[in-house]
């Protein structure tokens, strides 16, 4: 029984109260300690998949970067990983869709990242698990945050927790900690909650995987798609290019990941307040001002916090043209943010300066959004 008849019911059948035990002269007490549970359960659920999200990311970073340093085919080892972890969501996206439960597949992804853990004897074998791991749960968790509702806020504090996760687990790993017992620890914590709140669903407010087909759907919506897939191809370049004449001073990169992190969550938040319009616009013109002062440490911060704002936003957009298939449409949008990734991971290299080259990125992402947002109200 869905969450909407439950509520009907309570309200207009006398014998639902009664066998609850709950005076029929106080039905709103039923509804308001319904609707306070299933609020909490929410919450809870974004909070933990968020959280889960940074530590899943950590425990990659961690132990890929291990396996990396214990061979000599670094450049592979990563290149393979991203391929697994990123450019295959796509397709496992299409099975993800059709699951019988998206928390039981980010749970799935738990599992298999604490397992690679104990394989680091062979470090092949241990990265390709970790990357299917890192893919099957950021698609389970993320089509589950995508199904509980149109908040844009909510995708960024589920996205935004990642990028302190990658940056956490390479410099650990990198700097000789041995975690991989807490880790597998802590994986083991967040797949029993979210094994919880998969039980809590399936009892209070179950949702549907029966998606519907937008009848819509149109070569204008192909044409946007493509837009906001480019669009996360500069992105994911832009944040690979991030050389700035502050990269060696031991503060600057918590400083600038942190800026990424805040930037990600302020974005969805900021859309939900004003609209999505307006925050691309205001966000991305002074991203697009800011990267031109690269010796001005605070402005060179600024410009990445606003840049990256219109990550959960994109996420959003192409959710909203590709509704009844979501998992598809996280998958096409990390297979976007592989590419952005592999030239630069290959070692191309700009001629072009990096204020211009990142000022002018920012520009053309300003332009392709304005232009995918054609005729829209949101």
């Amino acid at each position: 029984m869905n969450s909407d008849r439950r509520l009907e019911d309570l309200w207009l059948n006398r014998r639902t109260f009664f066998l609850t035990g709950v005076d029929i002269e106080k039905p709103a007490l039923l509804l308001r300690r319904y609707t306070l549970s299933t609020d909490y359960s929410i919450k809870g659920q974004v909070f933990t998949l968020a959280l889960a999200h940074l530590v899943i990311d950590l425990a990659s970073a961690y132990h890929v970067t291990s396996c990396a340093q214990n061979t000599s085919q670094v450049l592979g080892i990563m290149v393979l990983y991203n391929f697994i972890a990123f450019a295959l969501q796509m397709p496992f996206g299409l099975i993800i869709d059709n699951s019988g439960s998206s928390l039981l597949c980010a749970v799935g992804g738990c599992l298999l990242v604490t397992a690679s853990l104990g394989l680091s004897a062979i470090p092949l074998l241990a990265v390709i698990i970790t990357g299917l791991g890192n893919n099957i749960f950021h698609l389970g968790a993320g089509v589950r945050i995508m199904r509980l509702g149109e908040n844009k806020g909510i995708l960024g504090l589920f996205i935004a927790p990642g990028a302190w996760g990658v940056y956490g687990g390479t410099y650990l790993s990198r700097n000789g900690f041995r975690l991989s017992v807490h880790i597998i620890l802590a994986l083991l914590i967040i797949a029993g909650f979210l094994l919880r709140y998969n039980q809590l669903s399936s009892q209070m407010f179950p949702v549907s995987r029966q998606e519907k087909y937008n009848d819509n759907f149109s070569h204008t919506s192909l044409v946007t798609i493509c837009i906001i897939c480019l669009v996360v191809v500069l992105r994911s370049f832009v944040s690979m290019s991030l050389d700035s004449p502050f990269s060696g001073l031991k503060w600057w990169g918590p400083a600038q990941v942190t800026a990424v992190v805040a930037g990600k969550l302020s974005g969805g938040i900021l859309a939900d307040r004003l609209d999505i319009r307006r925050t691309i616009i205001l966000s991305m013109l002074t991203a697009t001002l800011l990267f031109w002062f690269p010796q001005q440490s605070l402005l060179w911060l600024t410009a990445v916090f606003c840049f990256n704002m219109t990550m959960p936003l994109t996420l959003w957009l192409i959710t909203r043209e590709l509704s009844w298939s979501k998992g598809f449409a996280f998958g096409l949008l990390s297979l976007a943010l592989f590419l952005g990734y592999l030239p630069v991971q290959l070692g191309w290299r700009s001629i072009i300066p990096v204020s211009l080259l990142l000022s002018g990125l920012s520009l053309l992402s300003l332009l392709l959004l304005c232009y995918s947002l054609q005729g829209d109200e949101t």
